[in-house]
């Protein structure tokens, strides 16, 4: 689990969130002190998603942090439905205490399972979601948000399958910062996990700078390749948010799998022109 994160971050997929101030509100200034942005920000999430991750811009108080966070079925208009036992209540930081990682319950996620099949998925494909965090998380220094953050989303087809990289749009174009660099930009189908990405993937076995490009890709400029064949390397670990891999699906009892022991990096060759 890369959830309590040895590395950072890879892209910032910015959240446009709702902003509910109440008549007693921190002022405009210093509301604008600490951010927290919701990765992925995607309007749709696979039904079977499992986690997701809240970026702030400082330390964050780390314990009671579930207490701000709530998750709320918005299907039908002016009737909003609380969804109660959303959250794996375990408070998952990267060290610096900027990541959150944040888990919807993979007990009722995963079908099968006692609590799945007791209280049923935490969310219902086709249905309309509404993701809050309280304007009363404070940080480490005692500053708190100023107003909610949240995060509207419909509940798409779940997705089972593994993560194939094959599956992925990768091109590489001249950098025109410096002729003798390129740009790399992968498009993916599906929702990566964006904790770990920046670490997963690597060119010819090198660590890149990828930055974001929208909801489903990622670009690293100033990359100096030299014409020809090159190949990304491929953390297998990599997950989408629904928990799949390149070894194997969440769901276990699918037959879609790789042989047990196969750990080593997956190889996606391309061209450098």
């Amino acid at each position: 689990m890369v959830a309590v994160l040895a590395g950072g971050a890879v892209a910032a997929l910015v959240l446009a969130h709702t902003r509910r101030q109440s008549p007693h509100s921190t002022p405009a200034a210093q509301l604008q002190e600490v951010t927290a942005i919701w990765h992925p920000s995607s309007s749709a999430l696979p039904a079977n998603a499992l986690k997701l991750h809240l970026e702030f811009s400082h330390a964050m108080t780390e314990s009671g942090i579930f207490e701000h966070l709530s998750l709320t079925d918005v299907t039908r208009p002016g009737s909003p439905v609380p969804v109660a036992g959303a959250f794996r209540e375990v408070p998952l930081w990267s060290p610096d205490l900027r990541l959150l990682t944040v888990w919807l319950h993979p007990g009722r996620q995963k079908t099968g399972v006692n609590l799945n099949e007791d209280e049923g998925p935490v969310l219902i494909e086709g249905h309309r979601y509404r993701l809050s965090l309280s304007k009363h998380a404070t940080t480490t220094e005692g500053a708190q948000l100023g107003y909610d953050r949240d995060m509207e989303f419909t509940a798409s087809a779940p997705v089972h399958a593994r993560v194939d990289p094959q599956r992925w749009q990768l091109s590489c174009t001249p950098d025109p910062a410096d002729a003798s660099c390129r740009i790399v930009r992968i498009g993916f189908p599906d929702l990566l996990d964006w904790a770990m990405l920046h670490m997963a993937i690597k060119i010819d076995g090198e660590p890149c700078a990828w930055q974001p490009v929208g909801d489903h890709s990622i670009s690293a400029g100033g990359i100096h390749l030299k014409p020809g064949p090159h190949q990304l390397h491929v953390n297998p670990r990599l997950e989408d948010i629904a928990g799949n891999n390149l070894l194997r699906p969440f769901e276990l009892e699918t037959s879609d799998a790789s042989p047990a022991g196969q750990e080593t990096d997956v190889q996606v060759p391309f061209i450098a022109n």
